[in-house]
């Protein structure tokens, strides 16, 4: 048998035989020069991340804390195993290691530095994308005054370790202070630290802690949007007050029990996952009398055989960790003498041949020895015994059946080299033929390119012939593409390098090598810039020509304002607190858009669609989404570019890069989407997002609109968060999902949307609604006339705006303030935005002696002279997305007539607002009730809506009799119920339609027309298509 172990120096392949009958008597003896390691069980980490995350709730955060080589168990392999299975966040206690992670696997997973960052180091965390902590007043004030990029932290509460963190309430609102005028110190969460979360004898400490930590909680303002998290392992397990907030810190819990004389108190099950071995390197029998080791410490009373074993204090086996002994063929053995720097002795009952094992740590037959006993034997935490073992013994990882090898010794944490499933693959093919280069079957595996000309190679054969000058098509001659031949001249040059890994199976004895991991060549079509400008003087001649008809007294803006407020009077007294309402309306398509040219008659755009092809998707589901991406190829024409992505557990770029939807294009990607797309494999949305994202942010060209559409038929069984990878979307680029089918993670993909730049989400009900609500979103890309909106809202001296309620981000956040800003993406044709607030009515008082320019407030039969006063005004600033010009409406005011006498339940509401307020007050409850875990809970929200609603002014309104309906409907399960509100919670909230199941009613008055006519058309296309 052949056991080839990868060197990651430059001495060659070691090559070893050893015969059957060794193997029987003697243990295969580990791929690394020195025989003493640990085994980490990852499979067991993520049951038990698994099991943490159920326990803990799908509304609560898992931080996986790595800090300290992840309690020395392997910081990079924790990290992944743990992110796999469910947690969202890394904590960790350095900058340093927070970047490590940053650059090797977190590339967008939000990461804590609990720890202390010095200020100056305060632009590499931000550089970063890193949280860090702010760990007292002085620190802050400190950073204050340094820092120069904008930073996230979360504020460490005192409440009685006496290490880090504020212990005051004073000093807490000096920190509110500061992060008030300092825009650049980004106050994001708040969290404390447990001294005796473990100890179940002393929980008076605790919950003084606890209490105190509440308190402190009081005084932080917009708490509900920050992260709040007090609970580590112990605090997690231990204790029923279950203080979870919206996050929760687990280390060593990752890893087991995080004390295991109190495993039979755990809800959950928690296993070990780590064991300490070596091998005995020398065994001899020495007379009575010798001594032992150094020191004169142990001497032999008997004959006696003495094993040497490989390991010492410099390995972390320090000599107070001697009294648990060791195992050696499932018997205890005492250490003796003192324990060396490299090596220790154990007196042994009997010969043992050289290589037997020796566990430190773990199981031998039927005994055990624990890291909890060898920690209370030595009157230290648990985590201080692994966290102590040092990086020159080696761990070794059992995943998924597998056992992996890191090749260095004498690696550490920033000299760790992973394997890494690769984010950009190159699709293998499920075709029969041969290729004609190296004659073997193009079968499963082995990674294909297809040129232009639609003859299929292997790559590394298409490569090498290219390097040897052969640069067109083996078969038909044709010349191959010139930023192919340079992209594959690259990759033949660069040979991907064996992964630095040596895979075993459960028996010890190693598989073959991975393949070597294949990056796709991505070649971006360019924008046709010349044609994209003649496209837009056509576009805006005819817009002009419409406008003109439609107006021709005068030129018709493309966005109209309108103002309202909630009454139109109000007294002098006293002061009040009423809605208003600023609505921004589109023009209708007949101007948006007109019937130009054969190549387009609308604003080009950049597409990509990222879509699920795992295992559930297989059958009708795939065949229905290959017509659909079909479709979508059809509708786009030679200025507009495609990007296909499908994902399972990897992502796959089906069209290499951004094309150009000429001809010849559309006729390879639709063999693409018909010859490459097969459902298999699970699901991690993660890795089509981040390279739809990649496809986006690496653009050297860019047509004027940009949209990213993402499908899902299943639940992510990776990373459930998602907002650090999307801050990396384009800003003028959104993200609209579509869950397809009954499994699907609605809030997820909610969640995704609306970090996607307010984004649309869509509930695809059943199999063959796909087409019309892909046609739907299409729709209103297609006719999108504005982008890039800034809405300013300016109130006279002393109005003020006090509460907001509609989505979109606004500046500032913090409240009251005279001067609002919203920012919107985009609008599109026939589309309308109603953005609802309310505002502070100051008293005003009138001095009982007028002068003569008070005359006007009252006239002499003491009526409120009518006379309206301008309060405040209105305008908004937008890029036209034909023209690329930024464009600013006229000011429109808010106007608002006050008098002497009093107006109490005498003025009628404005009707109009009083819908739109129905509208965004019940968008608010059905998210409140979505969230909602407990199903009858969610119920009755909804149902204390309905009530309310019917109360209203409008109430009676067709509109609101809509919102009733839904709300009130009955569906056939939860996850249907959950599904569609959520689709209306996303529709009523951004006012944007989708397609909606024939269930729901309300959201149906979104619709554009130019949305209706392309789901019409879609349908038609059907049609021809079957016939």
């Amino acid at each position: 048998m052949n056991i080839i172990y990868h060197s990651t120096h430059s001495s060659p392949i070691i090559n070893s035989t050893i015969s059957p009958s060794k193997i029987k008597t003697k243990e295969l003896p580990p791929p690394y020069l020195r025989p003493t390691w640990i085994d980490v069980d990852l499979d067991l980490v993520r049951i038990n991340v698994l099991n943490l995350k159920k326990y803990i709730g799908d509304n609560v955060h898992l931080m996986a804390v790595v800090k300290a080589n992840a309690y020395g168990y392997g910081i990079m392999e924790i990290a992944r195993t743990s992110l796999s299975a469910g947690a969202t966040w890394i904590g960790v206690a350095t900058l340093d290691e927070a970047l490590v992670l940053r650059r090797e696997i977190a590339k967008h997973i939000p990461i804590l530095v609990l720890g202390y960052v010095p200020v100056e180091h305060l632009s590499r965390a931000s550089e970063a994308n890193v949280t860090i902590t702010g760990i007292s007043l002085e620190w802050l004030q400190e950073a204050d005054q340094a820092i120069e990029q904008p930073v996230d932290f979360h504020l460490k509460i005192d409440t009685g370790m006496n290490r880090l963190g504020c212990r005051t309430e004073d000093e807490v609102k000096k920190v509110i202070d500061i992060v008030s005028r300092n825009p650049k110190l980004r106050f994001t969460g708040a969290f404390t630290h447990f001294a005796t979360s473990e100890d179940l004898t002393n929980r008076t400490y605790f919950l003084r802690q606890l209490n105190r930590f509440k308190q402190f909680l009081e005084i932080i303002p917009n708490r509900s949007e920050k992260l709040i998290h007090c609970s580590n392992s112990g605090a997690t397990l231990y204790h029923d007050e279950k203080p979870f907030y919206n996050m929760v810190r687990c280390g060593k819990a990752l890893t087991g029990p995080p004390n295991e004389p109190l495993k039979a108190f755990l809800p959950i099950k928690l296993q070990s996952v780590i064991s300490l071995h070596s091998v005995l390197s020398l065994v001899k029998e020495v007379e009575a009398g010798e001594k032992i080791g150094y020191a004169d410490t142990y001497t032999t009373t008997k004959k006696q055989w003495i094993g040497t074993v490989p390991i010492g204090y410099g390995d972390g086996w320090h000599q107070n960790l001697k009294p648990t002994g060791v195992l050696v063929e499932g018997q205890r053995m005492e250490i003796v003498g003192r324990i060396s720097m490299d090596q220790l002795m154990v007196a042994l009952d009997h010969e043992y041949p050289v290589g037997t094992r020796v566990t430190f740590i773990g199981q031998q037959g039927n005994m055990t020895i624990t890291g909890d006993e060898v920690a209370s034997a030595a009157k230290i935490p648990r985590s201080e015994v692994f966290s102590a073992i040092s990086s020159r013994v080696p761990r070794i990882y059992k995943d998924n059946n597998t056992i992996i090898i890191p090749n260095s010794a004498h690696r550490n944490v920033f000299q760790t080299i992973l394997y890494v499933l690769p984010m950009i693959t190159i699709a293998s093919s499920d075709s029969r033929d041969s290729c004609a280069i190296c004659l073997s079957a193009l079968v499963p595996g082995p990674p294909v390119l297809t040129l232009s000309c639609n003859h299929k190679f292997h790559l590394q054969c298409l490569a090498a012939s290219i390097q040897a000058q052969n640069k067109q098509c083996p078969l038909c001659r044709v010349a191959i593409d010139a930023t192919v031949v340079q992209l594959l001249i690259r990759k033949h040059q660069s040979h991907v390098q064996q992964q630095q890994m040596t895979h075993f199976n459960l028996f010890g004895f190693p598989t073959n090598p991975l393949p070597p991991v294949h990056e796709i060549p991505s070649v971006e079509d360019p924008v046709d810039e010349n044609a994209l400008r003649t496209l837009s003087d056509q576009i805006s001649s005819a817009r002009q020509a419409a406008a003109a008809a439609m107006a021709p007294m005068g030129n018709r803006p493309m966005i109209t304002i309108t103002t309202a407020l909630e009454y139109s009077t109000k007294a002098f007294r006293p002061e009040s607190n009423i809605y208003g309402m600023v609505t921004l309306q589109a023009p209708p398509g007949a101007v948006a858009s007109v019937n130009a040219s054969p190549v387009g008659s609308r604003v080009p755009i950049d597409l990509i669609c990222v879509v699920d092809q795992s295992d559930s998707m297989a059958g009708d589901k795939m065949q229905l989404l290959k017509q659909t991406l079909i479709y979508i190829t059809d509708q786009l024409n030679d200025l507009d570019r495609l990007a296909l992505v499908s994902f399972d557990t990897r992502a796959f770029d089906r069209s290499h890069g951004l094309k150009r939807m000429n001809r010849q294009n559309q006729q390879i990607l639709t063999r693409a989407i018909n010859n490459d797309l097969h459902s298999a494999g699970g699901t991690y949305i993660g890795s089509g997002l981040q390279m739809g994202i990649n496809l986006l942010n690496t653009r050297r060209t860019k047509n004027p609109i940009a949209a990213l559409l993402l499908l899902t038929d299943g639940q992510d069984n990776h990373s459930h968060y998602y907002g650090q990878l999307l801050s990396t979307l384009p800003t003028d680029v959104q993200c609209h999902t579509f869950g397809y089918g009954p499994d699907h993670l609605a809030a997820l993909l909610v969640q995704i949307a609306e970090k996607g730049n307010n984004g649309s989400f869509t509930y695809i009900d059943q199999q063959e609604a796909v087409g019309r609500a892909f046609a739907m979103t299409l729709g209103g890309l297609f006719s999108c006339i504005a982008k890039q909106l800034q809405v300013e809202i300016k109130f006279n001296e002393p109005y003020a705006i006090t509460h907001v309620h509609s989505i979109y981000p606004h500046t500032p956040e913090n409240l009251p303030c005279k001067r609002l800003g919203f920012k919107l993406n985009d609008l599109n044709a026939d589309e309308k935005r109603n953005l609802i607030f309310q505002l502070h009515i100051p008293e005003i008082v009138v001095n009982e002696t007028m002068s003569m320019d008070d005359e006007n407030v009252e006239r002499q039969d003491g009526q409120a002279a009518d006379i309206p006063q301008i309060i405040g005004q209105v305008s908004v600033t937008y890029v036209d997305t034909n023209t690329n010009q930024t464009l600013t409406t006229t000011p429109v005011p808010f106007q608002l007539m006050r008098t002497l006498q009093s107006t109490a339940g005498q003025l009628p509401v404005n009707y109009n607002l009083d819908l739109q307020r129905n509208r965004v007050e019940t968008a608010r409850e059905i998210k409140r009730a979505m969230d909602e875990r407990d199903y009858q809970r969610s119920r009755e929200i909804l149902q204390a809506q309905v009530n309310k609603i019917k109360a209203s002014v409008s109430g009676k309104d067709q509109f609101c009799q809509l919102l009733i309906r839904d709300l009130e409907h009955h569906y056939p399960s939860e996850n249907a119920y959950r599904s569609s509100h959520f689709n209306t919670y996303m529709q009523h909230s951004t006012e944007r339609g989708t397609y909606a199941p024939l269930t729901t009613f309300s959201s149906a008055v979104y619709l554009s027309v130019p949305q209706e006519q392309q789901a019409a058309h879609f349908g038609s296309y059907q049609q021809i298509k079957r016939h």
